[in-house]
């Protein structure tokens, strides 16, 4: 039940952030993640495979970034049947950054 309402969860989620200072690159926040994963790999292997694992990354840049995986990354996203959803938006001319 969601608190103070009747209504069931239509779904359930775990949310793992990166630890790292936001201006690390996306890679490293990448790599950050699933070092966090490997803690429980076998587990989180089964559940991500199970329910349809996705790492979910979202940025805002001023400019619109590059964004290279080494093979390892690729590897273990692979290992951990994760499929990849990036969402970028790059800011327009005067806005200012927020803290996302």
């Amino acid at each position: 039940m969601i608190p103070r309402s009747q209504m069931r969860r239509k779904c359930s989620r775990w949310e793992l952030h990166s630890r790292l200072d936001k201006a690390a690159t996306s890679e490293e926040h990448v790599a950050d993640v699933l070092a966090q994963l490997d803690v429980k790999a076998e587990t989180f292997r089964e559940l991500s495979r199970e329910f349809g694992g996705v790492m979910e990354l979202v940025g805002y840049f001023n400019d619109y970034p590059g964004l290279t995986f080494t093979d390892e990354i690729v590897q273990r996203l692979a290992s951990y049947s994760l499929s990849v959803d990036f969402d970028f938006y790059v800011r327009g001319p005067g806005e200012i950054a927020s803290n996302k």
